[in-house]
């Protein structure tokens, strides 16, 4: 059976159903149904054009990996990508800290949902 999630903007009174893709990304879809529910503020990627991003705390004991990748999502992808090491350690980012805000599941490396 399909397991769903609901996606919403609180401030802008919007939401969507996004289905998981359990056989895709196997799991990757468990630590994302295992850590709900999350909530953060939503970012704007301005040089990805038409995306929105939050940043969570790390959620997952054991990070999934790579599954079912793209680099080029499509509308209505909901993807799942985690910083590591020194990545976000460019002030220019305005991010936490390495490891503190390091998980992010709407962006865009492995697909883990697609809305309905």
């Amino acid at each position: 059976m399909a397991r769903h999630v609901t996606i919403s903007l609180d401030k802008r009174g919007v939401s969507c159903t996004a289905r998981l893709l359990d056989d895709e990304a196997p799991a990757t879809c468990e630590a994302v149904w295992a850590a709900l529910p999350q909530s953060a503020q939503v970012y704007h990627g301005k040089y990805a054009r038409n995306e929105i991003y939050t940043l969570v705390p790390a959620f997952a004991a054991t990070e999934p990996g790579p599954e079912n990748s793209t680099v080029t999502p499509i509308p209505g992808d909901v993807c799942y990508f985690n910083f590591t090491g020194g990545q976000l350690q460019n002030p220019a980012y305005r991010y936490a800290a390495p490891g503190s805000w390091a998980t992010s599941w709407i962006s865009r490396w492995s697909t883990a949902a697609t809305t309905c």
